[in-house]
């Protein structure tokens, strides 16, 4: 349970947090005495509207997470296309590989495809992750307000 979440409530409602439940993993649902403390500060209009507001961060964390997807997707292209330009720009001389080519059009697309790839496949998983996590604590809240609904 999200028992940070629920002080942050009870301080927004003007709900004194009980400092003894701070620590523990307790489910305060289940003994009806958060339900009830903001149920009674609370009208069903509040907690629908509050309610949508978490929805649509909820939909803004899903699409973020979406193109961080994508972004990684990219950028993994971007690697594969700079590993074949890699292969491409080593030099061969009577089918022996003698060495790579620094000063060739392959070599300087495959500096370019390394940076790029790089850029978006790290861009793309920190946005990932970072949306992920956010939409997880969306979740949870939704979930705790559909609990004070009933």
């Amino acid at each position: 349970m999200e028992l940070k979440f629920i002080n942050k409530i009870k301080s927004l409602f003007n709900l004194k947090p009980d400092p003894s439940k701070i620590e523990e993993e307790v489910d305060i649902f289940e003994q009806g005495e958060l339900k009830e403390e903001i149920s009674s500060k609370l009208s069903k209009e509040e907690i629908s509207r509050y309610s949508r507001i978490l929805h649509t961060n909820d939909n803004k964390a899903y699409e973020k997470t979406q193109s961080g997807l994508c972004f990684t997707v990219i950028g993994s292209i971007f690697l594969i296309i700079a590993v074949l330009f890699f292969i491409l720009s080593f030099v061969k001389q009577t089918n022996v590989i003698v060495g790579i080519n620094v000063f060739s059009m392959q070599f300087y697309i495959f500096i370019i495809s390394v940076v790029i790839g790089g850029l978006s496949l790290t861009y793309g998983l920190y946005k990932t992750i970072t949306s992920h996590l956010r939409r997880k604590i969306y979740q949870k809240e939704i979930n705790i307000l559909a609990k004070l609904k009933d």
